[in-house]
């Protein structure tokens, strides 16, 4: 019965990692990005209402809206063509930012390395070195406030 019952929670605990691994595709594969843009549109419609509104016209437009830029062929060819190590840290710096709370977004500040995602702005920094990755970031929703230049 114990073997049973472990076998049971090793299987619910696999089938949990799995459904995360499946949500995510990640940074080689543009639906990663797009889910990331959709958070950063979730992030947006409840952090920053009134512009959201004023850029998409209402929260159902959301994701319909966010992603779209990021299925233009320029930036499936940035993700295909932009070096691992790149693709990588600048994900998790997404990952990061677009997952803040409105409090910690209001306060973030890209140029300090001891603010909000100051490890993940810092590794994408050193990895995308000489990348123009600005348009891309812009094009998934990058707050407007702050420098896309890396």
């Amino acid at each position: 019965m114990r073997s049973t019952c472990r076998w049971m929670a090793l299987t619910a605990c696999l089938a949990a990692a799995c459904a995360d691994a499946a949500k995510d595709p990640g940074p080689f594969d543009i639906d990663g990005w797009i889910g990331q843009c959709e958070d950063r549109c979730e992030q947006q419609s409840s952090c920053e209402p009134e512009e959201f509104l004023f850029y998409h016209g209402d929260m159902d437009n959301c994701l319909r809206d966010c992603p779209y830029y990021l299925e233009r062929d320029e930036n499936l060819a940035f993700v295909e063509e932009t070096p691992d190590a790149c693709l990588e840290a600048l994900y998790a710096q997404v990952k990061c930012v677009f997952h803040m709370s409105c409090d910690d977004l209001d306060s973030w500040d890209v140029d300090n390395s001891h603010s909000h995602c100051g490890e993940e702005t810092t590794a994408a920094e050193e990895a995308c070195a000489g990348i123009d990755v600005g348009g891309f970031l812009q094009d998934c929703g990058w707050p407007q406030d702050h420098d896309t230049d890396l």
